[in-house]
């Protein structure tokens, strides 16, 4: 059962600028809904699970409290405090055993408990899932003066499309220590009737919870000076969060041309209401370093006041931009590596071909076997090139093109260039080859290109014999490349397709490594079987295009 944590990998993606922008959307809902001093606290929780289930996209959303009689044997009730969504089981005042609840888990996890897809992570025989079936879940420990409480969590029946990111769980994590301190804050007004100073507790409350935030968190008001700065924020200019709120950037950042640049930024979101994305802006630290930030900055109207404000959420991406100037340095490596592969040393690979078959006719008896082998290493040493390039440009397409591509004309090309060019082998059809398309490429062709050249190449019969054939299976194609070669013993059967295995230690391995690296990106799988009664049988499973 698999319920990991895992931050995901950071990057300037739409998908995770648009999930950011909702993010920080969803803080400032958070510090409305805290600051709001007419809300009772049922009417926040109920707030807050309204704003979790909106960003995260799940449809349910709940606080629990849960009784734990024994925490190692999983014994215990959980009890339904708030909920949002129509969940039969998930409404308040509903009970479960605790042994039945994914709420076990996550109330023994250091950080957030987080599932994408149940079923795929072993949760299928779990309790909790025979008992709610629910395919998503996201939730944290809610603490009541260091004391567990119980959880805020957020569920579907649906998996989720894509992997919790690191601001989704840091959004579930800020609501779960807000829930946490709270109710805590409810506990302390009932034991103490005199204390009637909501909004600075909740102030107080927040900032906690955004100084657990590592990434900077900041409001400014129209003339520039910090309302709220988290201690990321401060950090970055050498000073706590109470020295930098009620003071302007130009009084604390060394750099006038950047404190100018922010504030024109700054201005600009307040003045248009739209927000605003800035992939890259440097920043001087109070330490003379300088760090590449990228940010986002709402409109935001600081509640009681109605005084417009900008609310601002910056990244620090310094070491990803290195890592992309180095991986941008290598691509243009590998370009200039294939460049050379794709001419000159092939080039000089058929040079020697043509004159090893010119000077074939004039060589000594004793000397036809040496011949053979250089012509023999020469066709060989092409072959690879050609591989070796069509992997090289697999591996530089930065954007791929998937379209409709027919199995029959692709399969047909193929099977026939194999016949023309190897006249001791047999390539054969099974059957009828299935006029279907399948979601592919231009690159389609290289992956029965090199099942063939294997097939033909690594088989020790005298007459290599390759038998292909094409079936549709619903929502599939099915391709079997049957050959009656030595086979691939067990142990190598997943092994043969990593880069660098291939069937054995004369080869590079190059050309499974292709076909295994572009099943994948067709969405597809390859395997290989034993052939009767002798042999291997390649398959390739592609699903067909819409």
């Amino acid at each position: 059962m698999d319920s990991s944590t895992n931050d995901s990998p950071d990057g300037p993606h739409v998908e995770e600028r648009a999930q950011s922008d909702d993010t920080i959307a969803a803080f400032q809902s958070v510090y409305d809904v805290t600051m709001d001093t007419e809300l009772s606290f049922s009417e926040k929780i109920d707030r807050l699970l309204t704003i979790g289930v909106e960003t995260l996209g799940l449809p349910y959303g709940f606080l629990s409290q849960i009784d734990v009689a024994d925490l190692d044997a999983e014994t215990g009730t959980q009890t339904i405090e708030q909920a949002v969504g129509d969940h039969e089981l998930l409404q308040p005042g509903s009970e479960a055993p605790l042994s039945q609840a994914y709420c076990r888990k996550t109330i023994q996890s250091e950080d957030v408990l987080t599932i994408q897809n149940a079923l795929e992570a072993g949760w299928g025989d779990d309790p909790a899932y025979e008992t709610f079936e629910l395919e998503s879940y996201i939730g944290g420990r809610v603490e009541v003066d260091d004391e567990l409480y119980g959880t805020f969590c957020f569920a579907s029946d649906d998996p989720k499309a894509s992997s919790f990111t690191r601001d989704e769980r840091t959004l579930v994590q800020v609501l779960s220590k807000w829930a946490g301190y709270e109710l805590t804050q409810e506990r302390t007004r009932r034991e103490l009737e005199s204390q009637r100073d909501d909004r600075k507790q909740a102030q107080e409350q927040l900032r906690r919870i955004i100084d657990l935030v590592p990434d900077l968190i900041f409001a400014k008001n129209r003339e520039g000076e910090y309302l709220l700065a988290n201690e990321a924020t401060a950090a970055a200019y050498g000073q706590d969060p109470e020295a930098v709120e009620g003071r302007t950037e130009p009084e604390l950042i060394p750099e006038a041309s950047q404190s100018d640049s922010f504030r024109e930024d700054d201005l600009a979101v307040i003045e248009s209401g739209e927000p605003k994305f800035i992939p890259e802006e440097k920043l001087t630290t109070a330490d003379g370093e300088t760090r590449i930030l990228q940010t986002r900055k709402i409109p935001y109207t600081v509640p009681g006041s109605g005084e417009d404000a900008v609310l601002g959420y910056a990244r620090d991406v310094t070491e990803l931009k290195e890592y992309e100037a180095q991986l941008e340095t290598q691509r243009d490596n590998l370009e200039l590596i294939n460049k050379v592969v794709r001419h000159d040393i092939r080039n000089d690979l058929q040079l020697v071909l043509a004159y090893a078959e010119t000077v074939q006719p004039y060589v000594e008896p004793e000397g036809e076997s040496y011949i053979e082998q250089v012509l023999e290493a020469a066709r060989e040493a092409v072959e690879i090139t050609e591989v070796a390039r069509d992997v090289t440009d697999v591996m530089l397409q930065s954007t791929v093109d998937l379209h409709p591509k027919n199995i029959r004309a692709v399969l047909t090309e193929v099977i026939n260039a194999a016949q023309s060019s190897n006249e001791n082998a047999v390539v054969t059809v099974d059957g009828p080859l299935p006029d279907v398309e399948v979601l592919a490429d231009d690159m389609l062709g290289s992956v029965f290109r090199n099942l063939l050249k294997n097939a033909i190449n690594h088989n020790d019969k005298t007459v290599p014999a390759v038998t292909v054939a094409a079936e549709r299976d619903e929502n599939t194609v099915v391709v079997r490349v049957a050959d009656n070669g030595p086979g691939v013993r067990a142990e190598h059967k997943r092994a043969i397709f990593q880069e660098g295995i291939g069937f054995d230690s004369e080869g590079t391995g190059l050309g499974l490594y292709l076909v295994q690296t572009l099943v994948d990106r067709y969405d597809g799988t390859v395997s290989v079987e034993d052939n009767e009664p002798t042999g291997a049988v390649f398959v390739v499973e592609i699903p067909v295009s819409e």
